[in-house]
């Protein structure tokens, strides 16, 4: 007959003494290991079960629903319907391969996994390592499973990860360029129609003028910091051995509303009565006493104790110092005050060149914190985020009494938040976002969940970042300002050339940073690309026509006439990729410094070669043997010079306006 399991809510009904007697165990020594050993057996393992992965050709089908790639597909599906094979099969080829590198790319990510494993290293994960053949019951083989709870101290969450802005952008640039797309071919084949032209033959050249992918640990205390500090204070003190004297039957646990913790206690070797040991910030704690400890008698608390006791709390938080009150009492209500410590916790080394290199850009630097105004204050002075004085900081209480205008009114004159709960956060980070600003949101804890998740960017930092919000593994400000420097280099390289892998790979530019941040609001395609675009697009299409026009002289189109075409276009395609690596001038900018790059064009030119020199690729392209043609390189080179003399052009007259920088007033730069 099968052991009868006792459910959650029957035990919600029972006594403490009951559920003991039902489960055979002990409150206070738990099972011995024979006892583990059968339940496991019994019951099976006290974990949750994981979900069923998702089957990897569901994650391979969903590369598909990007908007470029179902214009690709109707592209090919129409190439077939209209007897284009050959287009057909170039048109899949190409999604073939762009949704396989898009598939097999994976973001590189570090868990600290030693709560069950006992590593002390982070483990890495990747969506691309296969379990198979590997025993699951092996955490350490996991590597393409995160679980739930690693790295958190108190509280569990389940974490999303939303689109960036980045991401909205592009997906919204795909529709754009879809919706573009097909006007261009319904204009093609009405013009073609009005001029006679069969539908049929005017919808293929239609789709084949868009239809071009031509386009755009060493020992470390692992935990809470002030916890672990109140630990090295105990062993310091000698005192480590109380805490195996005592036995907790009873934890109120730390949270941002309160402000302290308290745990009740008996000792194992005396008689005495349990006791409530209460720790948290001093005038929280001072509150829940009546009595204080001196000289190790008790002593009633007056207004003037109490007074005193506040002031050296102030005197020890103005040194930077984040203060801690202890108390202890047989009741909440009826505590003793036996005293405070101040715990230093101070910037590291290079957050302060990090602060002002941020604030170099125009980024408004702004600290929010739990610790008093004092310490807060101390910490920012050493940040130079402020000068002495009160009227660049607010309290949690005073964001209570606030609303919402009024708070967006005087936000951008305040440089600290201190006493601050997660709401607070919350409601900070929703003001600069209502007020148009793009918000980045570091923390290292559950109480920052929230906020990070609201924010635009939000960046988990120290070793304690939760899961809620693990979305990078940088544990400096210094970190983060290469991240941002490697971002901008990323989010530039968007809208260049189909050389965009390579062009990817350029070498960071060190005065990215003092660029502002992106406007989320503002598209992808601004006013400056926007003309850009055009310029080059006009002189290629100018000179192609020219050359092609120059070839029909004999009134007949050849594989020689296609083919002279064909190279031309190459060549400008591999021209304007060259001016397209930088908004500066290539000169600045350094012609040999991206070598992917150049081994992307190399691999072009042969490429091109190939389909004209061989012979099994001509059949199929086409094609004709070329002599060198000079002309071609010569004038392929113009659309060069066009977009170098353009950027030459903008920086002379930006330079005349005095703007600090040359691409401001063309809108590439975007105000924060």
């Amino acid at each position: 007959m099968a052991e009868e399991v006792l459910s959650t809510r029957v035990a919600a009904k029972l006594p403490i003494e009951e559920v003991q007697r039902w489960l055979k165990t002990d409150a206070l020594n738990g099972l011995n290991e024979a006892d583990v050993r059968t339940r496991s057996v019994l019951h099976g393992f006290n974990e949750l079960l994981v979900e069923e992965k998702e089957p990897i050709y569901k994650k391979y089908i969903d590369q598909f629903k990007n908007p470029l790639i179902v214009l690709l597909l109707a592209s090919a599906a129409i190439s077939v319907l209209t007897g284009q094979l050959d287009d057909a099969v170039s048109i899949a080829v190409a999604i073939l391969i762009v949704v396989t590198v898009a598939f097999v790319q994976a973001v590189e990510l570090q868990i600290d996994e030693s709560s069950f494993t006992g590593e002390t290293v982070p483990a890495r994960k990747s969506t691309s390592q296969s379990t198979v053949g590997l025993d699951l019951k092996s955490l350490n083989d996991l590597k393409n499973i995160a679980f739930m709870g690693t790295l958190v101290q108190r509280g569990r969450g389940k974490g999303i990860s939303p689109k960036t802005p980045l991401q909205k952008s592009m997906d919204h640039l795909g529709k754009q360029l879809s919706f573009y797309s097909f006007a261009i071919i319904i204009f093609i084949f009405l013009i073609g129609v009005i001029c006679g032209h069969k539908p049929l033959e005017m919808f293929t050249i239609a789709i084949g003028c868009v239809c071009n992918s031509s386009t755009v640990v060493n020992g470390e205390l692992r935990g809470q910091p002030t916890e672990g500090a109140l630990i090295v204070l105990a062993k310091k003190a000698k005192l480590f051995h109380v805490r195996e004297e005592y036995k907790i039957t009873e934890e109120m646990p730390f949270s941002s509303e309160t402000k302290w913790m308290a745990v009740r206690c008996y000792s194992a070797t005396t008689n005495s009565p349990a006791v409530y040991y209460v720790k948290g910030a001093s005038d929280r704690v001072l509150a829940m006493c009546s009595s204080y400890l001196k000289n190790g008698q008790t002593k009633l608390l007056d207004s003037a104790s109490v007074e005193a006791f506040k002031n050296d709390a102030k005197r020890m938080a103005s040194s930077g110092l984040r203060v801690i009150a202890f108390a202890e009492g047989v009741a909440m209500s009826d505590l003793i005050y036996v005293g405070m410590v101040g715990l230093l916790d101070p910037p590291r080394a290079g957050v302060r060149e990090s602060v002002e290199t941020v604030r170099s850009t125009g980024v408004q630097v702004k600290m929010i914190t739990g610790d008093a105004l004092e310490t807060a204050t101390a910490v920012a002075q050493r940040l130079c985020l402020c000068e002495s004085g009160n009227n660049f900081a607010l309290s949690g209480e005073d964001l209570d009494q606030m609303n919402t205008v009024d708070l967006e009114r005087v936000i951008g004159n305040v440089s600290i938040f201190y006493r601050a709960s997660p709401k607070h956060k919350l409601k900070i980070v929703k003001s600069l976002q209502d007020l148009g600003h793009v918000v980045a949101m570091t923390g290292d804890g559950v109480n920052d969940a929230v906020a990070l998740k609201k924010a635009d960017i939000g960046i988990a930092m120290g070793t304690t970042g939760t899961d809620k919000h693990r979305c990078t593994f940088a544990d400096r400000l210094v970190n983060r300002i290469s991240i941002a420097e490697s971002a901008e280099r990323y989010a530039n390289s968007l809208d260049k050339h189909h050389h965009g892998r390579s062009t990817s790979a350029e070498p960071v530019d060190k005065e990215i940073i003092s660029q502002p941040p992106r406007n989320v609001q503002e598209p992808m395609l601004t006013k400056s690309v926007i003309s850009s675009i055009l310029l080059s697009s006009f002189t290629i299409i100018t000179g192609t026509m020219w050359i092609f026009i120059d070839q029909l002289s004999d009134n007949k189109i050849t594989p020689r006439d296609t083919t002279m075409t064909f190279t031309l276009f190459v060549f400008f395609d591999m021209w304007n990729a060259l001016s397209c690596r930088s908004q500066k001038l290539i000169m600045d900018v350094g012609f040999f410094r991206n070598r992917m790059f150049l081994i992307s064009v190399f691999g072009s030119i042969v490429g091109q070669f190939l389909v004209i020199y061989l012979p099994a690729l001509q059949a199929i392209f086409q094609t004709e043997a070329l002599h060198f043609q000079v002309l071609l390189v010569a004038l392929s080179s113009t659309v060069f010079f066009v977009s170098e003399g353009k950027k030459l052009a903008e920086s002379f007259v930006c330079r005349r306006l005095n703007l600090h920088d040359p691409f401001a007033a063309c809108g590439q730069t975007l105000q924060l």
